[in-house]
């Protein structure tokens, strides 16, 4: 998205295509993600002469900076200082959704709940179909409204999980997903037995 902010979609295609060529992909066969690492195994200078301009340079530059260093933190335990660097890549790729579950992840596991249910659920709304998408996320934003009593969007995470379970019925990460949402949705009713049952 960095590569084409503000110019035309046929001199961003001209730029992927060379920054594909500059990570030793050839276009148009191998396209990919680039990587963090080689990101930051570039000069400023091999970048700009692909065509990004010092800014695109910068914030590309700045956003591989912060998920190595969100990576590290969570590596070495320190949650907290992991989530600031998270925050900071999604305010430089709002639509990125690996960052913001990976934000919103961090912060639900560090309390802070309205933060994960708001990145967590932008997650969900912009990448349901992707290939990148974590549905662990759900499970979340289903405790999530579980606390809050939402009886709506805990419904709507069941409804998501249960068609995710359709297409992919031998999955026995969904299946548990699903079994902990229905879990959930049996406590706010009120259903213990069911409830029981479930956590069998």
């Amino acid at each position: 998205s960095i590569v084409g902010q503000q110019i035309s979609v046929k001199a961003a295609q001209s730029v992927w295509e060379k920054l594909l060529t500059l990570f030793g992909h050839q276009p148009p066969e191998q396209r990919g993600p680039l990587s963090v690492q080689g990101v930051l195994a570039q000069s400023p200078e091999s970048l700009r002469q692909v065509g990004l301009s010092a800014r695109k340079v910068e914030y590309l530059r700045d956003l591989a900076r912060h998920f190595v260093e969100g990576r590290v933190h969570v590596e070495q335990g320190d949650l907290g200082h992991a989530l600031t660097t998270y925050r900071k890549a999604t305010e430089l790729t709002p639509n990125s959704l690996t960052r913001l579950q990976k934000q919103g992840m961090l912060a639900f596991y560090t309390g802070g709940k309205q933060e994960a249910l708001q990145s967590l659920d932008r997650a969900m709304m912009l990448g349901l179909r992707s290939k990148m998408f974590d549905y662990q996320s759900v499970v979340l934003i289903a405790f999530l409204s579980f606390d809050k009593g939402d009886t709506k969007l805990l419904q709507r995470c069941l409804t998501t999980l249960s068609q995710q379970l359709e297409s992919a019925p031998k999955s026995k990460r969904l299946q548990r997903f699903f079994d902990t949402a229905q879990v959930l949705r049996h406590l706010t009713v009120k259903q213990a037995a069911p409830a029981v049952d479930g956590m069998k």
